[in-house]
């Protein structure tokens, strides 16, 4: 992909990807051979290493003691942590991770018992709340998982029922954040108080939706989108704070759109989503990459919380839930994108690092089982590994440990990664089927 047209300050952003991008084999079985050599000689065996340096790393670096211990967000520490053993003590069957998850969750609580503060997943208390819950369900302890899954349901409180002008939807403080937390908490507890909650908020979050697209300037030459949400009265298209992250997660339960018809066009909402998704299309820039806001500016950032990985994890839930191959190729064009921008300068992260980045090219290998996808996941986590990554890169965050921000996001996708690189060199089918379905990424998806 060319970078000539990018300014200064964009390519700054991000290192060189001087690594060769795949190149097919001259039959299918010369391409799996030849990838699973690589996955057996240079990935298990690094990613394996490297989990376990960056868990000794927050261990001994980032000790609880120093820990403001709150929520799943870097700013929140220990939560997110406690998060990513619950989640490598689910790949692995393994127990001990879960007591260190239980361990950190237990410190939270104790140091701060009854502090309110925020609704979503990642910087509110249902993020807190939902992953104590998974832990103690993990360890058996009912009682306990139960107790926190009610804290969750009781959160509802605050902004139900939703009044007609709330405008708090996006998805790292706002509602999606919540109604998120609420798939989680179905997924890894059982209990489902989801889908009588969402049977509420869907609807709101859909006529808010179209209520704020509706009083959106239009002309010829700017369509207005179905739907549109504000965050600071600023209409951002990603996930963290815009577009994508809503209807990402309104697209988790699909079903439950179907029941909200729109009064004037008697349109679904699924839909609704569905249109507003091929809008989103259409505001694509030249590069490839998308703007930050429905205003078009701006070609300066690819990474998960603002530019194409976020769009591109987005067209990929659109393939699964509307089966057309057109969300499929898109998000595909995005992959470019990354791959040709997305070695950031900032960190190796979920939020806006290497390794949420990466996320996109784990999901397209699900979708496709493309060689090239799994080569350029392993090219991203291979240079996230490298000394000069780790000299530049690994402390450029203020939280340089933690979950979203920092090596704890990096352990997360290097596990995911892991588990899908041994399926592929062991050539197991059901094993490898077991890890695609495993892996996730936090705040938008749950496997």
């Amino acid at each position: 992909m060319e970078l000539q047209g990018l300014d200064r300050k964009s390519k700054e952003r991000f290192f060189v990807n001087d690594a060769a991008d795949w190149q097919p084999a001259a039959d299918a079985e010369g391409d799996k051979a030849k990838l699973r050599e690589v996955l057996r000689r240079e990935a298990v065996p690094q990613l394996e290493a490297h989990i376990q340096r960056v868990l000794t790393l927050v261990e001994t670096k980032w000790p609880p003691s120093t820990r403001i211990i709150e929520y799943v967000y870097n700013t929140t520490r220990a939560a997110g942590v406690a998060l990513l053993h619950l989640h490598l003590g689910h790949l692995d069957h393994a127990r001990q991770y879960i007591k260190t998850a239980l361990r950190l969750t237990r410190a939270r609580h104790e140091r701060h018992p009854d502090r309110k503060k925020g609704i979503s997943f990642v910087t509110g208390d249902a993020g807190v709340y939902a992953v104590a819950a998974a832990i103690y369900h993990a360890l058996g302890r009912t009682e306990k998982s139960r107790h926190y899954v009610d804290q969750v349901e009781a959160i509802s409180a605050q902004f139900l029922p939703v009044d007609r002008h709330w405008g708090e939807w996006e998805l790292l403080y706002g509602c999606a954040g919540y109604m998120y937390a609420l798939h989680f908490v179905k997924r890894y507890t059982g209990r489902d108080i989801a889908t009588a909650l969402l049977a509420k908020l869907v609807p709101a979050a859909l006529d808010y939706g179209k209520r704020y697209a509706a009083q959106m300037p239009s002309d010829r030459n700017t369509r207005r989108p179905p739907l549109m949400y504000a965050w600071h009265e600023k209409e951002y298209l990603a996930v963290a704070h815009g577009l994508s992250g809503i209807l990402m997660v309104l697209l988790m339960r699909p079903e439950l759109l179907d029941g909200w018809r729109d009064e004037e066009s008697g349109k679904t909402g699924r839909l609704l989503v569905e249109e507003t998704i091929h809008w989103l299309i259409t505001t694509k820039l030249p590069s490839g990459n998308y703007p930050t806001r429905s205003d078009g500016e701006g070609d300066r950032l690819v990474q998960w919380c603002h530019g194409a990985p976020a769009i591109g994890l987005l067209l990929h839930r659109a393939y699964e839930v509307y089966g057309k191959s057109i969300y499929l190729h898109e998000a595909e064009a995005v992959s470019d994108v990354v791959w040709a921008r997305g070695l950031l300068r900032k960190g190796v992260g979920l939020c806006h690092g290497i390794s949420g980045n990466a996320f996109l090219f784990l999901y397209l290998f699900r979708a496709t089982r493309s060689a090239k996808y799994l080569h350029r996941a392993w090219a991203f986590a291979r240079f996230s590994l490298s000394d000069e990554c780790a000299r530049e890169a690994w402390n450029k965050p203020d939280e340089p440990y933690c979950l979203f921000n920092g090596l704890a996001g990096s352990a997360w996708f290097s596990a995911d990664l892991l588990r899908v690189a041994k399926a592929v060199v062991a050539r197991a089918e059901a094993q490898l089927d077991e890890a695609l379905n495993a892996f996730f990424f936090p705040a938008c998806d749950v496997a």
